[in-house]
């Protein structure tokens, strides 16, 4: 009896489920796509829930149709925008007396409450000191703060620099900022108001399940806010609001954990920083993130001797992250993600990322889960793998017992 090609089968089975075992468990997790209803390229736009997940490159993600073939694909993030725009504030006076001073009166739009004037002057090695005063009518006037500076300008790679002057909140119509010419000649002032930070998220996905809890320590001074996710994610802005009080300007830091081998088997795990950044009333705070991927963060804040600040809302935020790939109608379609050892893809589609029509539609994920949970694999039998492990068994199991036979019925020597 000839067992050879018996043999060349189980063999090539053998092969065949250890492949499928590989690339199964190869890919921790797997996401189930829409019904694509229409032939041709589509956008899928990645929630938190599979981009945190991924490696710092995002290449460990494959798309698959049904048969299991492999989609080529180009992956996208769309940042938002942030702008910063002077404004500038009307002058409604400004007289100099020779030797003596110089008086600007402003008065910002809108009465609104304000604890910083931003002064655009010429560049000069003066040192002038300002009095500050408010009035609601222009004949009555009170003292704001009588101890401010404008120092020499440092600027190298400008003709102009900005002075900013900080004093108690206030809400006059008008200010009037005296500067002291007594000893030196007067400054040549452009233009006197604030600067405006606008921050667009239209390019951010949030990022949901942050918990905090915040420590206040009266011997160190300072904050200490845990910001925990409640699962892996790629922050790449982080928006912090402050409930209480209405007037602050501390400074913070903001901080991941890291963690490091120490010997073969231990680990230690500090904080490594990520941003120092001023927290103020006089603007929101948004922070624009090197995509920090991550279960925790930590938020410093240095109280010096003032009361800690009462945290309101912590925003997180990803930036947009899709895929655009050619899909067809009538196909299921599924993504494979999170894995150690796979690279990023190599697909000729990239080199043709200019002509892919801008406006596709858009599908979404409708289930995640991992690769091997219940319903994961809902097409194949080899969805399991204990079904998996099983018919490996039986292969060995035919394959040992053709060895068998062929020793036992080999003629002796």
């Amino acid at each position: 009896m000839s067992y050879a090609l018996p043999t060349l089968v189980s063999l090539i089975v053998l092969l065949t489920l250890a492949q499928t075992l590989t690339h199964a468990q190869s890919f921790q997790y797997r996401a189930d796509l829409e019904h694509v209803t229409k032939s041709g390229y589509h956008r899928l736009v990645l929630p938190p829930a599979v981009v945190g997940r991924l490696n710092n490159e995002l290449g460990d993600i494959r798309l698959y149709d049904d048969q299991g073939n492999e989609i080529p694909y180009v992956l996208n993030r769309t940042e938002g925008t942030s702008t910063r725009q002077f404004e500038p504030y009307p002058i409604v006076s400004r007289t100099s007396v020779p030797g003596k001073s110089t008086t600007l009166v402003i008065q910002p739009p809108g009465r609104i409450p304000i604890q910083v004037l931003t002064l655009l002057v010429k560049n000069t090695s003066s040192n002038k000191s300002v009095r500050l005063s408010g009035s609601n009518d222009q004949r009555e006037w009170f003292g704001i703060a009588d101890d401010l500076a404008i120092l020499p300008s440092d600027q190298t790679t400008s003709t102009s620099a900005v002075r900013r002057l900080y004093f108690p909140l206030s809400d006059y119509v008008y200010y009037r900022i005296d500067i002291s010419d007594s000893l030196t000649a007067p400054l040549n002032i452009l233009q006197v108001g604030r600067y405006k930070t606008s921050n667009s998220l239209a390019g951010y996905t949030p990022i949901d399940g942050l918990t905090m809890q915040q420590t206040n320590s009266k011997i160190t001074a300072q904050t200490d806010v845990r910001l925990l996710f409640s699962e892996s994610a790629h922050v790449d802005k982080l928006a912090i609001q402050v409930a209480q009080p209405a007037q602050y300007r501390r400074q913070a830091e903001l901080s991941i954990y890291h963690e490091r081998t120490v010997g073969k088997r231990h680990g230690k795990r500090s904080f490594v920083n990520v941003r120092t950044f001023t927290l103020s009333s006089e603007d929101s705070v948004v922070l624009v993130l090197p995509s920090i991927q991550t279960h925790e963060l930590r938020l410093t804040i240095y109280n010096e001797d003032n009361p800690p600040l009462v945290l309101g809302r912590v925003q997180a935020y990803q930036l947009k992250t899709y895929l655009t790939a050619n899909l067809t109608a009538g196909t299921a379609y599924h993504l494979l993600f999170s894995s150690l050892d796979i690279d990023a893809p190599h697909y000729d589609l990239a080199s043709f990322r200019a002509s892919i029509p801008t406006n596709v539609p858009e599908i979404s994920i409708k289930k995640i889960g991992p690769v091997g949970s219940t319903g994961t694999y809902k097409n194949s039998i080899w969805s399991s793998h204990w079904l998996i492990w099983l018919a490996l068994g039986l292969g060995l199991a035919v394959l040992g017992l053709l060895s068998y036979k062929m020793v036992r019925e080999m003629p002796p020597h």
